[in-house]
């Protein structure tokens, strides 16, 4: 992912979008400089910031995680005896903790 900051002459953001490849923030940023020098523009990749990766992965987890009334059910459920729902709860939950692994220190 790929953040423009458009800056004018003062230094203000004028625009700011994000994008999934550098060529589409290449041409948005073109689009909307408009004549050469009149606008300074940033272009930042947001997987380089542990930060922005922290909030990305916790978001995408988020969304897909099972809802609180889910889990809710499952451990009724299997508080009468069937722990199917429980268990299909919790493979979800792996699954998607794969999908989404905690970022490492390693992300610089």
């Amino acid at each position: 992912m790929f953040e423009v900051k458009i800056k004018n002459l003062q230094g203000e953001i004028g625009w700011q979008a994000n994008f999934k490849t550098i060529e589409e923030a290449q041409l948005w940023a073109n689009k909307y400089t408009g004549k050469p020098g009149r606008a300074e523009i940033l272009i930042k990749d947001l997987s380089q910031d542990p930060e922005w990766v922290k909030k990305d992965i916790e978001l995408k987890r988020k969304s897909e995680f099972p809802t609180l009334e889910e889990k809710i059910d499952a451990l009724i459920l299997s508080k009468r005896g069937d722990d199917s729902k429980l268990i299909e709860l919790i493979q979800k939950i792996e699954a998607i903790e794969i999908k989404y692994p905690e970022p490492t220190k390693e992300i610089k």
